[in-house]
């Protein structure tokens, strides 16, 4: 008799760390992704970080969406449909974390590139939120465009806020396209060769 009335204080205590957790991790991610939105946390390992925290967030929510919806299901149809929304999660979920997983291996080793006619643009269009961006364009004349810091985006204005030639070099991950380092320098226009 004593082992019956110890699993249920068992299960609560489990339970109640289980939620204890979940919370922590709900409020760290809030707090990531109001940062992230704000303009910090874009760039360098922690922007990484931040990109790991927005897709893991997302798969959890989906997940216990989909959880939720498995009890409530009643009739046969809604079964089916269920199943597809769960095939469809599984594939869904692989995508989102396939960019991180695959950048694994590029931390000690980002890759570079080579930018010209870089220009930094902000947009603030969205309520709470702010996103600062690197436009340039690569040897082959494809547009490249990055994120950056808030704090970044304001120096890089300064210096270079007489519109001259900008180019950059930089280090990135290449699957989740986080700006790992930015090095930026004038060049001459065509002009004053």
């Amino acid at each position: 008799m004593e082992n019956r009335a110890n699993i249920p204080i068992l299960r609560k205590i489990i339970f109640g760390i289980v939620v204890s957790i979940l919370l922590l991790a709900t409020i760290a991610s809030m707090f990531l992704m109001l940062n992230h939105a704000a303009g910090y946390f874009v760039e360098g390992m922690m922007g990484f970080v931040c990109e790991i925290v927005f897709r893991v967030f997302f798969v959890i929510l989906f997940f216990l969406v989909l959880l939720m919806s498995h009890f409530i299901k009643e009739k046969r149809t809604s079964t089916i449909i269920w199943w597809i929304c769960a095939i469809c999660y599984v594939v869904g979920s692989f995508y989102a974390m396939k960019a991180p997983i695959e950048d694994l291996s590029y931390i000690n080793s980002p890759s570079t590139i080579k930018l010209t006619y870089v220009t930094f643009e902000e947009d603030n269009n969205y309520e709470l939120s702010t996103f600062c961006k690197l436009i340039g364009y690569t040897q082959n004349d494809e547009i490249q465009i990055f994120d950056l810091n808030w704090q970044t985006y304001k120096n890089e204005k300064e210096k270079w806020d007489n519109n001259e030639n900008i180019s950059a070099d930089i280090t990135y991950l290449p699957h989740t396209n986080v700006l790992m380092k930015l090095n930026t320098h004038g060049q001459q226009s065509s002009k004053d060769k």
